[in-house]
Formats: C-alpha cells, sequence, structure tokens
C-alpha cells in the first residue's frame, strides 16, 4: 500500500496511469483484435465530476465507447445522492448523472445493504481471438474526488490541502486467455469469476428495470412489500418496555428511511422520483448515514451509549414514529403516483441517453459477460 499525503497528488496519477494503459491496450486491439471485451467496474462512497474528470475516468469510458460501444462494459457502485444532506446531495447527483450519460450502469440500492463504502477501480481487457487478457487494479481508501486524490491550492494561504489516504495501483498485467480458463482454480481466475459475477448481475437487473416493465413492476411491488414488512418489524419492536428496543427502533427506523430514499432514486424516471424524495426531505431531516452506522452495535454498549446521547423515551420514540410515517407516505406514493406504463416520460436527460444506450446494446453485454464467465467454469448464472 502507498500513502498519499494532504498535499499529494500521487493517487491521482497512479489511477491515470492504470486507465491509460487499459485504454492503450483497448485501443490497440480495436485495430488488431476480432474479438474483444474491454470492462471498467468501480466503487466509491462519493464521487464528484471534478475527480472523475481529473483522474480521466471518463475520458476513458467516452474514448473506447466511440470506438466500440458493445465491447466496453461500464459499472459503478455509490451512494445514492438523495442520502446525503446539502451540498453532498447535489454533487453526487450531478455526478451520477454524468457518468450515466456515458452508458456506464451505476447501482445505488441494496436492500442488504447499509452503506456503499468500498473504492476501487478495475479494470479486464479480453481480447478472446487472440488469446490475451489484461487488467489493472486500483483500490484503497480514495474517494473519487479532488481531495481523495490529489489536493486542492488555497492561494490566499499559499498551501495546498487534500486528504491523508492510503492506496494500491497495480501496472497492467497479462495473463494468456487460456491459463484463465484452463486453470479455473488459480487465484486470477476466482477473482475474475467473482466480479464478472457481479457485474453480470448489475447488468441484468437495470437492464430489466429500463428495458422490461413486467420486471420494473416486480421489482417496485417485491421491494414495497419488504419495506412494508420492515416497517412493522419495527413498530413491534416499538412497543417494547425497554430503552434499549427504543434506541434500536430510532436507529433502524432512520436507516429504512434512507434505504426507502436510494430505492426510490434507483428507479427509472428521475424527473417524477425526484419530486417524490424533495417532498419527503423538505417534512424531515434526513440522518446521517455514517452517525447510524456508528451507533449499530450490542445491546450492552448500547445501554451505555443512550444516557450518553441524552434522548428521553419520548423522543426516541416520536423520532421513530416520524422516520417510518414519511417512509410509509414515500411508498404509498409510489404505489399510487409511479407510472411504469408511460415512465419514459420522466427520464432526465442522463436517462434518456443512458436508455437509448443499453436499448441497443444491453442484450449483447449480457450474452458476452455470460460466455466469458462460463469459460472460467464456474456455475451457470
Amino acid at each position: 500500500m502507498i500513502i498519499k499525503n494532504p498535499n499529494s497528488d500521487i493517487a491521482l496519477n497512479s489511477l491515470k496511469a492504470s486507465l491509460r494503459t487499459l485504454r492503450r491496450v483497448a485501443e490497440n486491439d480495436i485495430k488488431n483484435c476480432r474479438d474483444m471485451l474491454t470492462i471498467i467496474y468501480m466503487s466509491s462512497y462519493i464521487i464528484s465530476y471534478t475527480g472523475i474528470k481529473k483522474s480521466e475516468i471518463l475520458d476513458t469510458i467516452n474514448d473506447i465507447l466511440k470506438r466500440v460501444p458493445d465491447r466496453l462494459i461500464c459499472v459503478l457502485r455509490t451512494n445514492a445522492a438523495s442520502i446525503f444532506r446539502g451540498y453532498y446531495r447535489k454533487i453526487q447527483k450531478i455526478s451520477i448523472d454524468e457518468i450515466m450519460k456515458t452508458g456506464c450502469y451505476v447501482k445505488m440500492f441494496d436492500m442488504n445493504m447499509y452503506v456503499n463504502h468500498a473504492k476501487f477501480l478495475i479494470g479486464y481487457h479480453f481480447c478472446f481471438s487472440s488469446n490475451e487478457f489484461y487488467h489493472v487494479k486500483y483500490y484503497g481508501s480514495t474517494n473519487f474526488t479532488l481531495a481523495g486524490l490529489s489536493y486542492t491550492i488555497d492561494k490566499k494561504a499559499n498551501r495546498a490541502r487534500g486528504n491523508y489516504e492510503e492506496f494500491y495501483s497495480s501496472n497492467v498485467k497479462y495473463l494468456p486467455l487460456k491459463d484463465l480458463f484452463s486453470n479455473t482454480l488459480s487465484k486470477s481466475a476466482r477473482d475474475v469469476a467473482y466480479y464478472l459475477h457481479d457485474i453480470y448481475s448489475i447488468v441484468k437487473d437495470i437492464n430489466g428495470l429500463y428495458l422490461d416493465k413486467k420486471f420494473l413492476e416486480n421489482h417496485i411491488n417485491n421491494n414495497v412489500k419488504t419495506f412494508y414488512e420492515l416497517i412493522n418489524n419495527i413498530e413491534k419492536i416499538l412497543k417494547g418496555t425497554t430503552r434499549i428496543d427504543l434506541f434500536r427502533s430510532y436507529l433502524e427506523s432512520q436507516l429504512l428511511f434512507l434505504q426507502t430514499l436510494s430505492f426510490i432514486e434507483s428507479l427509472p424516471g428521475k424527473i417524477l422520483t425526484s419530486e417524490i424524495i424533495k417532498r419527503a426531505i423538505e417534512k424531515i431531516e434526513s440522518p446521517d448515514i455514517l452517525e447510524i452506522e456508528l451507533l449499530f452495535m450490542n445491546n450492552e454498549e448500547i445501554a451505555r451509549l443512550i444516557d450518553l446521547i441524552g434522548l428521553s423515551d419520548k423522543e426516541l420514540y416520536e423520532g421513530s414514529s416520524k422516520y417510518l410515517n414519511e417512509t410509509r407516505s414515500m411508498l404509498e406514493n409510489i404505489l399510487k403516483n409511479y407510472s411504469i406504463k408511460n415512465i419514459e416520460r420522466y427520464y432526465n436527460d442522463a436517462e434518456r441517453m443512458f436508455a437509448q444506450h443499453i436499448e441497443r446494446y444491453g442484450d449483447a453485454y449480457l450474452k458476452i459477460l455470460k460466455d466469458t464467465y462460463d469459460k472460467i467454469g464456474k456455475p451457470k448464472l
């Protein structure tokens, strides 16, 4: 691992070097390889437009896509903008839109996830016709922001300021494709199979949301049903007699509120869903997701913590009820006003560009991902 000091841009330069190498390999094979595939899989807690621009993430995606749009698959994991407050929310939303415009899949909701903390970028390049496999990897503590990867200049104080981080960045690694496919128990094969499975699942689900109205309907109904079940479970805990029960309900209700925001933001039709989210967060202040994460602990620790926080039983009960009621209101709004049949009317510009892209290439992406995964000898997708 390498330390990135506050006044250093070593992380930014390392990430750029990895992406430039991946782009160079891909551009060479566009001319010389009859059957190729490039994959960029990345994850960040938050992203900023400056971060993804200066790191050349956007340039790499766009340069390869304009040459071989059916042979580059891009996937980003991050958090929904709506779970943040103030400028965090606005910057995250703008950055997600910029990524979507390239045709990149963005995953921002998982019913089982508190928050997406993972920070990495993995690049794979396959040339099937000449038996070549290249991969690069970048990971660490750095978000895809300027402060995380590099620094900003305070001209008045004449100093550079950024984050203290750690990261790892690999040079491009080459492996004959037959070695990857034949030795399926090797670490390289296991790693590639794991990430391909993850990428395939994300692409399949998001294709379904935008291209299959029945899939979208089932997705909404199944998740709304689960959310209602969780609301009922928390309300049962609220009837408990201990302060620990009340405190757990208080935390669970806030987390459920944030998960509902993420669920709604992840649905197609951002013009419609943004209005539902806007009404909710105007009525009630969004909790701090990191604070919720910090406060989830065992009963013994909670018992000591409650007195330190200083919330009364009444405040815990009323706070829980407030978040549960607003969560229920958002779900009712989705069931009543979300127009699956005509949802395309509510696409914003980024979604419209993304939807047009996957209408042309979404099925091809699934096929080549499945074929590649199967060649590594793993269970069928």
